[in-house]
Formats: C-alpha cells, sequence, structure tokens
C-alpha cells in the first residue's frame, strides 16, 4: 500500500497463484478528475480467465474497451491494455448491469472519469510490460504492483 496526501495511492494484494494491483491518481495530471487502472495477474498455464466490473451506468462496449455513461454525462472510459484480445459482453443484473472482459491469464486496464471527452491513451510496449501515458502522467506495472511515474 502507497498513499499520498493528494488521495492518490496504490494497494497490491495477492495469494498463491494471483496478484490484483489497483491504482488511484488524483493530481490532475492525467488531464481529467480520475485516472485509475487495475491489473490482474494469475500465475497458470494459460486458461481462459474472465475480468468483471459491475456498474448502475449505461453501458457501450468497444472493441478494446467500455464506456459507462452516469445520468449526469459524467463518464468513466476504460481501455485494454491487455489482453491484446479481448470479448467484451454486458449482462443486465438486478443492481444494474457488468461488464465481462474473456482472455487469458492477465489484464491491465486503464480507466479515465471525466466530463466530455476522455483524453487520449498512448501505449509503448505490450502487456504487462507497456508504459501507459495518459495527459501528464504516465503509470507501469512493475514487480508486483502499479506505480505513476509523477506522484508529489
Amino acid at each position: 500500500f502507497e498513499a499520498d496526501p493528494s488521495g492518490s495511492g496504490v494497494v497490491s494484494l495477492g495469494y498463491q497463484n494471483w496478484l490484483r494491483s489497483f491504482a488511484v491518481d488524483y493530481t490532475g495530471r492525467s488531464g481529467v478528475p480520475g485516472l485509475f487502472a487495475v491489473v490482474d495477474r494469475f500465475k497458470q498455464s494459460l486458461v481462459p480467465t474472465t475480468w468483471v466490473m459491475h456498474t448502475a451506468g449505461k453501458v457501450t462496449l468497444e472493441s478494446r474497451g467500455f464506456t459507462i455513461r452516469s445520468d449526469s454525462g459524467a463518464t468513466l472510459k476504460g481501455h485494454f491494455i491487455t489482453p491484446e484480445v479481448v470479448k467484451l459482453t454486458y449482462e443486465a443484473t438486478e443492481t444494474g448491469g457488468k461488464i465481462q472482459a474473456s482472455g487469458y491469464n492477465q489484464f491491465f486496464v486503464v480507466m479515465t472519469v471525466q466530463e466530455g471527452d476522455a483524453p487520449p491513451i498512448q501505449v509503448e510496449g505490450k502487456g504487462l510490460d507497456a508504459r501507459v501515458q495518459v495527459g501528464g502522467q504516465t503509470l507501469e506495472f512493475q514487480d508486483d504492483r502499479l506505480q505513476f511515474d509523477s506522484i508529489p
């Protein structure tokens, strides 16, 4: 766990064959009020895995991501860095719905929250070795956790 006075931080946890790292940036360096990233890594033979996100907003699926729109007009835009081939589906539930992403063993998802258009996401590299830039903020997964280049 790492925390910053801005409210930004990184939490990583793991058990036996899996690891999850969740990072939040509220500094505004990304050009949006909130930048979020999640890495889920499973250490096992190549097997199909499903990543799930529950939401109450209106969901639009895209080829490598999704947009969730609230009634206020704010959006959360998610982009899958890995897997490179991801199959996205949406299923209605009693409390809203859930986004399901099918892939293999590891997921690296970058999400931004904003009003209006989401900023472009630039990716150098592939998989969990990718270096991702959103506005003036850069993040990457190293060893067992996500890291931002510039959190004060």
